[in-house]
């Protein structure tokens, strides 16, 4: 299996799935990441499965079209981006992916073809316009290099022949020149002056250009006369001692320079006929070998130079194909001459001065370059050539010029024995020329130990310098120690003043002093990380916003806790015993909230804060404990208003409502502007003072409140606003105070059954029965919650649900009996009505006093069994 891409173990576990479980992995989808991923041998097995069951579908026969170009298989490739594209012809993948194909096949023309429809399709797609643009290139490249070839072609397969003389008109059709006629006459008219300069026409080659169809009607096959000139410059830079042959030899025919003008590359080659041949005898003895005197080239080439250029030479491509080198400087179109017919002999030119032969490539006329009309030979240093393009080959040197050794260079001066270089003459032209600079001052020397002056004082002095600096440096690390413990001890210092103002501020008891006790313990921690007091403070804060807040949430106790049980002592450990209490009872963990806050009384049985916390939550809890815990921590510290403020809510719920106004008054009188403590007193005394007064003074608390105040607080303001405006009989307002304090966020219990009592008093019974069943839910073991429940259900005319209240409760407890009876009466059934008479019965019995209200009911349980009672 191979491996790689991103997420290769992903892949090899849905690969795997895939082979071992079939149905689970879409094929199509796995082949393509198995693709993305560079893994083409997995997506082609994996998606030849997918092929077997629809061999048709388009998609997934561009997806393996995909897969075998990714793995080289080009032709597979191709076939199955046919059939894609034969599927779906309105997608422009297919298309798209099949023109890469053959752009990678080498067939440009026909990716250029398939890729024009992909864009017809999407002509948006930048990628497919830069692959069109790239194959339409490539194809003009191959259009101009098959042209290119076939001429090379053609010209390794021309044989010369003989050819009788005649003029060139009177040649068969098939033997011309495949070149058309206007072009013959531009070409004749054009070069007519330079026929007429020279004294013998020489000889021409095809043009290369004459082999491609495509270039038949364009002006640049026409030959120009910058083509001529270079002609004329190749025949003067010939060696003058090359002998002159008496056989025809066809001229050298350059190679074709790239052309920008676009060919086909199925262009076929027309035939190429012979050049014809003529007498290359001369007419007069010429001290040049080549045929023609210094004199006619001068005169050829000051014609071609001063005629003016046709309109098809100035609209030529300059980068169209060279034409042919001609051989004996002359211009085309001269008359066919016999075969090898021998020359006469020319006269014997002047002795000349003896010249070394230039190398090899001396003699190669560079055709691009301007031409020279110095009548001297080119035999000076050689023309070098530009590698972009092709030049034509070099005419071979003479025997002798290869035989030729050059020159031997001279000697150089000779050094030794009497020769001796001037070093001041060296030295002035080397500092004239800005190479070379004296030496300045005073030449640097190790000196002798005998030459070393001793100073005044005996030698150089550091002992006391460094003494100075050990001193500094001494009396920095002292300053620095120093400052350090001092910048510690202020602070800690800080962070004790910042934990006793945080101490003040939690046994107030107050939302708003808890948030700042919380923000200042925060700012200690920083202080003095090391320090356990604000830590174990910060444990208090915590746990009583969780009691007292009213919403019982005592998540954010965690984080507390976490950083508490990194710390080491005894005070720490019994304040975390507390919290995590609080935190689970707060979760629905009452037993093992139980055995945690006892084992907090344990370690400190005398703390007024873990006196608070137990007394507190056993409070919650339904525990006979709860109040004498809350009253010794009132009596052990006089500033811990929190535990008063408890016993004055049970002291208002046992009906002792001036205790209970006495425990607040104490807080107030302590700080006047206790909130929660001003909200109780206002709550007990609503049923008292003067409604619209109290009111009044009520309403004074609400801007403040909204800031300062903790969900509990929110609910007593909302309760005794209804008690208030019930007593001046708006209910309607009342009924909104009921609905607003359930809506205020409290899920104390406590403050739940409240909600619950003032609902059943202004005659909200659903929002009052909801009340009392979330009290119950989160304190299933106090009966008060459940008693206030069942008289609400009852109130509804529920018995069925209020028996199931009271089912578990103790039955010696006279409400619970009357509740039980009432609750069998409106059920109506034997088997209630008798649970409910017996209850009655053995209560009555037991008791000496039972009271009216249980004999009332004993009496209408029996009539209800139809029994007759004495």
């Amino acid at each position: 299996m191979s491996t790689g891409g991103v997420g290769s173990p992903n892949l090899d576990r849905r690969l795997l799935r895939f082979r071992t479980r079939s149905g689970q992995e879409d094929a199509t989808v796995l082949a393509r990441d198995l693709l993305d991923a560079g893994r083409h041998a997995d997506a082609g097995d994996v998606l030849g499965k997918a092929l077997e069951s629809d061999p048709e579908d388009g998609e997934l026969l561009l997806l393996d079209g995909r897969i075998r170009f990714a793995g080289g298989d080009l032709l597979g490739a191709q076939a199955a981006l046919l059939k894609a594209a034969r599927s779906l012809p309105r997608n422009k993948e297919p298309f798209r992916w099949l023109g890469e194909v053959l752009l990678k096949r080498g067939d440009p023309a026909r990716a250029a073809k398939v890729l024009s429809r992909a864009r017809a399709i999407d002509a948006n797609d930048r990628a497919i316009h830069l692959l069109e643009e790239r194959a339409l290139r490539l194809s003009e490249v191959a259009a101009r290099a098959g042209s290119e070839e076939a001429a090379r072609q053609a010209r390794a397969s021309y044989e010369p022949r003989a050819e009788p003389q005649g003029p060139a008109d009177s040649e068969p059709p098939e033997e011309r020149t495949v070149i058309r006629t206007d072009l013959t006459e531009q070409l004749r008219s054009m070069t007519a002056a330079a026929d007429e300069a020279a004294a013998a026409p020489p000889l021409t080659a095809p043009s290369p250009d004459a082999f491609s169809a495509d270039f038949e009607d364009e002006p640049t096959n026409v030959v120009g006369d910058e083509a001529v000139l270079d002609a004329m410059q190749h025949v003067r830079g010939r060696v003058a001692s090359e002998p002159v042959s008496g056989e025809y030899e066809p001229a050298t025919v350059m190679e074709p320079v790239r052309s920008k003008t676009s060919t086909s590359p199925g262009a076929a080659a027309a035939p190429i006929p012979p050049p014809p041949k003529r007498d290359l005898r001369p007419k007069k003895p010429s001290d040049s070998p080549f045929g023609a005197s210094d004199d006619e080239i001068d005169s050829a080439l000051g014609a071609l130079s001063g005629k003016k250029k046709s309109a098809f030479a100035d609209v030529a491509d300059p980068f169209a194909p060279a034409p042919p080198m001609p051989p004996r400087g002359g211009m085309p179109k001269a008359p066919p001459l016999p075969p090898k017919r021998p020359l006469a002999a020319a006269p014997p030119a002047e002795p000349a001065e003896e010249k070394l032969a230039p190398p090899p490539f001396a003699v190669t006329a560079d055709p691009f370059a301007a031409p020279d009309l110095d009548p001297e030979p080119a035999v000076e240093a050689p023309v070098l050539e530009e590698p972009e393009r092709p030049r034509g080959p070099a005419p071979e040197p003479s025997p002798p010029a290869l035989d030729a050794s050059p020159p031997e260079p001279a000697a150089d001066a000779p050094l030794g024995g009497e020769s001796k270089e001037n070093v001041d003459q060296i030295l002035r032209m080397l500092k004239d020329e800005g190479l070379f600079e004296p030496p300045t001052g005073t030449a640097t020397g190790w000196a002798n130990r005998a030459e070393v002056k001793k100073s005044e004082r005996g030698g150089t002095r550091v002992g006391v310098w460094l003494g100075v600096v050990w001193v500094l440096a001494l009396l920095a690390g002292g300053g620095g120690w120093y400052g350090w413990q001092e910048w510690l001890e202020y602070r800690h210092a800080e962070a004790a003043r910042f934990v006793a103002m945080a101490t003040e501020e939690a046994y107030g008891g107050d939302h708003a002093d808890l948030v700042d006790a919380e923000r200042h313990l925060r700012e200690a921690r920083d202080l003095h990380p090391q320090d356990t007091s604000g830590p174990t403070l910060l444990l208090f804060v915590h746990s009583q916003r969780a009691l007292e807040d009213g919403a019982f949430e005592a998540g954010y106790l965690r984080p507390s806790i976490a950083r508490a049980e990194r710390m080491e002592g005894e005070e720490i450990e019994a304040y975390l015993q507390a919290a995590r209490a609080v935190m689970t009872a707060a979760e629905g963990g009452f037993e093992q909230a139980r055995e945690r806050i006892g084992q907090a009384l344990e370690a400190r049985p005398d703390d007024p804060a873990i006196l608070y916390l137990a007394g507190r939550l056993e409070q919650r809890l339904g525990e006979d404990d709860a109040l004498g815990h809350l009253e010794a921590a009132s009596e052990a510290e006089e500033a811990l208003n929190a535990p008063r403020i408890a016993l004055a809510e049970a002291r208002y719920d046992e009906g002792r409502a001036e205790e209970a106004l006495a425990l607040l008054d104490e807080v107030l009188a302590r700080d006047d502007e206790h909130l929660r403590a001003g909200l109780w007193r206002r709550f007990m005394t609503s049923d008292s003072d003067e409604p619209a007064a109290a009111l009044s003074s009520l309403l004074e608390l609400e801007e403040g409140l909204a800031d300062l105040g903790a969900p509990t607080d929110h609910v007593l303001f909302q309760l005794t606003k209804a008690r208030l405006s019930r007593r001046e009989g708006n209910t309607e307002a009342a009924g909104d105070a009921v609905d607003a304090a359930l809506r205020a966020g409290g899920s104390e219990p406590r403050l739940l059954s409240l909600v619950a009592t003032e609902g059943r008093r202004a005659g909200r019974l659903v929002a009052s029965e909801m009340a009392a069943r979330q009290a119950v839910e989160r304190a299933p073991s106090n009966p008060e919650f459940r008693k206030l429940l069942a008289g609400i259900q009852l109130a509804r005319r529920n018995g069925r649900a209020a028996l199931a209240t009271l089912a578990d409760m103790d039955a010696s407890d006279p409400d619970v009996l009357e509740m039980r009876a009432e609750s069998a009466l409106l059920v109506g059934t034997e088997e209630a009505l008798t649970a409910a008479a017996q209850g009655l019965d053995a209560y009555v019995e037991g008791t000496e006093d039972p009271g009216v209200g249980v004999q009332a009911l004993r009496i209408r349980t029996h009539v209800g069994l139809g029994q007759a009672q004495d």
